[in-house]
């Protein structure tokens, strides 16, 4: 496991590359497929898998809900967990509580242990989707985000369609085998994370380098980090001579001097009232009726309505 008192890595902005995606944000990139493909195994399988359980298409819809209300109810307090423990740590204890549970579902004795399983992974689900977006934001170089947020969406987007072709390939194995899978990917991509993930000064280090490389190749920079102060001689700062002022936001920690800003502070904006208008548009698509609607409809047809 990595020492936290260990000296973060230099990195020279004058030699970086500008359009460098940060490590921190590559390992994110990797985990979001490997959940997306996790994603994709269960979800069609969920509603006949639950009708084994002698459910009715309503206990049934119930089960394909459950992880989506406790994602409702729980979200408000996801962002203030983050604030209180950091977004790493609740990022992997969230793929741990999701891949737990899903070796609860496929090993469900009951309904009833089902149902709530599938409730559980929803509290998880949310920690590690705010976590993942929260360190998507504030680690990506400010010239990069929009193309950082593709690669993120694509990864999924891409996991997403292949995990029902796996979960094809797994139906000789019997209707447990795609939520076993599912739990042993999310154990590698909470490994992934917790192992491969850099430290937090080094994250931002990486981050802040990367955006004075571009300030550099726009003739606007000064090759000089804020994080160099006292640097040691060979580092940047040290090799110049000189010593960068802490920016106003809060310096290379990251962390802003300014008060959090409230929900009802963001609606005033119209990008932040678009963003969520459009984002629920893609969760009903997504979330809604390609992994909810279409496979309970399937389920439904396929018995003869019964």
């Amino acid at each position: 496991m990595r020492n936290p008192a260990t000296t973060p890595p230099v990195f020279d902005p004058r030699t970086i590359n500008p359009n460098r995606v940060p490590t921190g944000l590559k390992v994110l990139i990797v985990a979001s497929f490997m959940i997306a493909v996790g994603f994709g195994l269960v979800a069609p399988v969920l509603p006949n898998y639950a009708q084994n359980f002698n459910a009715t298409v309503t206990m049934a819809t119930m089960v394909v809900s459950a992880l989506a209300i406790t994602r409702l109810l729980f979200a408000p307090s996801a962002g203030r967990i983050i604030t209180r423990w950091g977004e790493r740590p609740v990022y992997t204890i969230g793929m741990l509580i999701v891949s737990v549970t899903s070796f609860m579902i496929a090993f469900a004795w009951d309904y009833w242990v089902l149902l709530g399983s599938r409730a559980v992974a929803g509290i998880g689900s949310v920690m590690f989707t705010v976590s993942a977006m929260g360190l998507l934001v504030r680690l990506s170089p400010a010239h990069m985000r929009g193309r950082i947020s593709g690669y993120y969406a694509t990864a999924f987007l891409l996991g997403n369609l292949l995990g029902p072709v796996i979960a094809s390939a797994l139906a000789p194995f019997g209707m447990r085998a795609p939520f076993i899978v599912y739990g042993f990917s999310l154990l590698v991509a909470g490994l992934i994370v917790w192992f491969l993930m850099p430290s937090q000064a080094a994250l931002e280090a990486e981050r802040d380098a990367i955006t004075e490389a571009a300030l550099l190749a726009e003739g606007k920079g000064t090759g000089v980090l804020p994080s160099a102060a006292g640097s040691p001689a060979g580092s940047p700062a040290g090799a110049s001579g000189k010593v960068a002022k802490p920016a106003a936001s809060g310096g290379a920690s990251g962390k802003s001097n300014l008060p959090a800003m409230t929900v009802r502070d963001a609606c005033k904006f119209t990008n932040y009232r678009s963003a969520l208008v459009s984002n629920w548009a893609i969760g009903w698509s997504v979330f809604g009726v390609q992994s909810s609607i279409i496979p309970l409809a399937a389920a439904y047809l396929a018995t003869g309505g019964d």
